[in-house]
């Protein structure tokens, strides 16, 4: 579940794993494994993206 939402959030917005992994100063291979279901978002995670999709960061845990 938490995959489709952050993958869908990226595709709403047109965003790539390379930019939101910029944005967010950490790898895009963790931002692909968070997709595939190989990691888990924790709440500071899941606040930061909230910030940058505007959206409620529980939508992400």
């Amino acid at each position: 579940m938490q995959a489709m939402t952050l993958r869908g959030a990226r595709a709403k917005v047109g965003m790539t794993q390379k930019e939101l992994a910029q944005k967010l100063n950490m790898a895009q291979s963790y931002i692909s494994q968070i997709e595939q279901g190989k990691r888990q978002v924790n709440v500071s995670l899941a606040k930061k993206l909230a910030k940058i999709f505007n959206t409620d960061y529980r939508v992400f845990l």
